[in-house]
């Protein structure tokens, strides 16, 4: 890009940059004291990635493949040791420090990341500025987003990705989305190795709009799946690999509980108690769904009707699509801390929240 370029490019995107800075410095002041509180003995994870960013690949292998933010914040770290953090860091820190201060400015990066693309997408669809802001609010002020960004884990990353494809999905051309949606998410599989799995809806609104053949949506579903799956294989091979010669050492067997009964277990705990009442308002964007509750109260066809025709790319004319993901929502609300993974499809939900604010809102506010 030209100098002209960039310049005309921060004009006309300056409202959502500096936007995106605020939000950044807001979730800055909300996460820094579970930063200094929290020490790393009490995420499991953490100290896996911690040991990565180290150069200790002695960690489980699920945690092992995941390279990506523990490869840049290890060099980030790097550089914030040349002002040795340990001489005015808080006691209630451990001696990593420089290592969770590289964590947790990465993590604040992506977080005003995630405001810039989803922001722009929301306004794509050609609703009010404060309408997109409140409703990106609504989808971060919560407990599990406060320890993406304080805590040093990968987690933030897959919002990261979802958000950049949502974005990619709003801006571009329906003849390069595919080849650039598909990079993005084989780059993906280096944060996370589900990225592509969280991001297929995506390539299903992008297919809803389509006039092609059915046969043609079944091989593009089909070529995307397998794609991502051998880049997922021939990144764990390569990986293990050079761990491997470099470091000599080999990854520590995953637990040998099977994923899928822990999963059903975790969410679904008998008997249901106080306890778990609490885990769904504590961990899951509750804000969300009390926003769409009031719209759903305050009239009936929110769901019905209006959505049918209004705003860009047809994206709430396919709501069968989120029907579909009813599923992975209630399980993100009722599930425990550590089965997580269900919350960034919240974030196909922020449509439908803008345009709830939007009708309480609409004779409110000019």
């Amino acid at each position: 890009m030209s100098k002209e370029e960039i310049k005309y490019y921060f004009n006309t995107k300056k409202d959502s940059i500096i936007l995106a800075i605020l939000n950044t410095f807001v979730f800055w002041q909300l996460s820094y004291y579970i930063f200094i509180l929290l020490d790393r003995q009490v995420f499991f994870d953490s100290t896996s990635y911690i040991s990565m960013a180290k150069g200790n690949f002695n960690v489980i292998a699920m945690h092992a493949y995941r390279i990506a933010i523990p490869l840049i914040s290890s060099l980030l770290a790097k550089f914030i040791s040349i002002f040795n953090p340990q001489t005015f860091s808080n006691s209630l820190v451990n001696s990593d420090i420089d290592m969770r201060i590289s964590f947790f400015l990465i993590n604040l990066l992506f977080s005003g990341a995630i405001f810039y693309f989803l922001y722009e997408t929301l306004i794509s669809m050609k609703y009010r500025k404060i309408v997109v802001t409140a409703a990106i609010f609504s989808l971060q002020l919560n407990t599990i987003y406060l320890f993406y960004i304080a805590v040093p884990n990968v987690d933030i990353g897959v919002l990261f990705f979802l958000s950049l494809g949502l974005f990619v999905y709003s801006k571009l051309e329906k003849k390069s989305f595919f080849i650039i949606f598909l990079a993005i998410n084989i780059i993906g599989s280096l944060f996370k190795e589900y990225i592509f799995i969280t991001n297929l809806p995506i390539l299903l609104l992008f297919l809803n709009e389509e006039k092609s053949k059915n046969l043609k949506k079944a091989i593009l579903i089909f070529l995307y799946i397998a794609t991502n799956l051998l880049f997922v294989y021939i990144f764990r091979l390569i990986i293990s690999n050079v761990v491997f010669l470099i470091f000599e050492t080999e990854f520590i067997s995953t637990s040998s509980k099977p994923f899928f009964k822990y999963l059903i277990k975790s969410t679904f705990p008998l008997p249901f108690n106080i306890n778990k009442l609490q885990d769904i308002f504590q961990y899951s964007p509750f804000l969300m769904v009390i926003i769409i509750i009031l719209g759903a109260l305050k009239n009936k066809n929110v769901f019905r009707q209006e959505l049918k025709d209004i705003k860009a790319k047809n994206y709430l004319q396919n709501f069968n699509v989120f029907i579909t993901l009813s599923i992975f929502l209630l399980l993100s609300g009722a599930a425990t801390w550590s089965v997580r993974i269900f919350f960034p499809f919240y974030i196909y939900l922020l449509p439908i929240v803008c345009e709830v604010i939007e009708q309480i809102t609409r004779k409110k506010i000019k």
